[in-house]
């Protein structure tokens, strides 16, 4: 799977950067206060100020791009510092988007291709599992593995970073490939990027190759084992042990005043309290669309490596979901929850152009591959209708102060 488009399209391009522009405007405009921006602007402009934050931070760099960004620019806030550095992460986002969706068969479809990449890369950055049944009840986002959080700016910065991470561990799987060594290192420089945006996805992706190399280990030739440990595992690691020892030992420390915690088996004692009820079921609303994806073309996604990766990845993230907690202050933060939630990000990404690519073969008006491609599309667009409401939700309250807000919805 590579990033690099065949031949750029820049009209569709620059629809979907202005789209995206003015959705991410929106957004944040409407969540204002309401989220966890605020908590990060603070710390970056206590860091601007002092050269320190005050909560252990091993996931800083959001708030130091927030604090560069705000030293940088005079009279900018610290929150307008972080909307920034939001908007050029979700710019970012877009353009990788656009540039991997491109090479599907799709383009073939003549002058509206870049419109309909457009148009499936603004989809892919709102879907939400599916959750309308349960918007009567004001339950949008517990106990779904939720793959879009608006409220979260530390996982919009590491979107574009972990696909970017995605991209790359796919093209060292690829049977008989031979990463070149500035490649290496600039893939290290990227997993180092992403791993200090939130480790999330590092911790579940390691595993996830691991799988995907023995799943894979009767290909011949052999994928590049350099490039997927010099260029991912061991700047992973090196990154991780130091944030662990951060977190739940050197950096409580150095703030005595916050409660230790550490990591425990805690099977469903997060996702449990935050939703007592029908797990099973929001689970599946999660992950209708690839599963379908995957059952429809059970064959041949079994032998994708791409989609190997991405479900590989995501079992590993709903297992640290389910089964993981921290204990102490944090014990309700969730945190163990992105993981899943980044991996099914990229699930979609991976499934939705494999069902491009089987969209525009000449045989799809064949009847049981255009009902399957009719089945899927239309589970997607479930997702994005879910995706749009809950977009909406802030906003509503923005121009309606009545209006529930956006945590209500949680």
């Amino acid at each position: 799977m590579s990033s690099h488009p065949s031949q750029p399209l820049p009209g569709g391009l620059t629809l979907l950067l202005i789209s995206t522009a003015l959705l991410a405007s929106g957004m944040l405009w409407a969540l204002g206060g309401e989220s966890d921006y605020t908590v990060h602007a603070r710390e970056a402009e206590h860091w601007a100020r002092h050269g320190t934050t005050r909560i252990p931070l091993p996931n800083f760099l959001f708030a130091g791009l927030t604090a560069l960004l705000h030293l940088a620019v005079p009279g900018l806030s610290s929150l307008n510092a972080a909307f920034g550095v939001s908007l050029f992460a979700q710019l970012l986002l877009a353009t990788l988007l656009y540039s991997l969706l491109e090479q599907s068969r799709t383009r073939a479809h003549g002058l509206r291709a870049p419109l309909v990449i457009a148009g499936l890369t603004l989809s892919l950055m709102l879907v939400m599992p599916v959750n309308l049944f349960t918007a009567g009840d004001r339950n949008l986002y517990h106990g779904y593995v939720a793959i879009s959080a608006h409220h979260s700016p530390s996982m919009a910065l590491l979107k574009p970073l972990a696909l970017w991470v995605f991209i790359a561990a796919c093209r060292s799987l690829e049977p008989g490939a031979h990463v070149g060594l500035g490649r290496i290192m600039g893939t290290a420089a990227i997993v180092i990027l992403a791993t200090l945006a939130k480790p999330s996805y590092t911790i579940a992706l390691l595993p996830a190759l691991c799988a995907a190399v023995f799943l894979t280990r009767r290909s011949k030739p052999l994928p590049d084992l350099r490039a997927l440990g010099m260029g991912i595992a061991f700047p992973a690691c090196a990154v991780l042990a130091w944030q662990y020892l951060y977190t739940y030992s050197a950096g409580q420390a150095a703030h005595p005043s916050h409660t230790p915690s550490s990591i425990e088996w805690a099977p469903l004692a997060v996702m449990g309290t935050l939703s007592p009820d029908h797990l099973a079921i929001k689970y599946a609303m999660s992950i209708l669309f690839p599963a379908l994806v995957l059952g429809a073309w059970w064959s041949e996604t079994r032998r994708s490596r791409s989609l190997i990766l991405a479900w590989s990845t995501f079992v590993v993230g709903s297992l640290y979901a389910y089964l993981l907690a921290e204990t102490g202050p944090r014990n309700l933060d969730g945190n163990f929850l992105w993981s899943a939630q980044i991996a099914l990000f990229l699930l979609f990404v991976c499934s939705l152009r494999f069902l491009m690519d089987k969209a525009a073969l000449p045989d799809v008006s064949a009847p049981g591959t255009r009902i399957r491609v009719r089945v899927c599309g239309g589970a997607f667009a479930l997702h994005l209708a879910s995706g749009l409401f809950w977009y909406a939700v802030p906003l509503a309250h923005r121009m309606d102060p009545t209006f529930p807000l956006l945590r209500e919805w949680f």
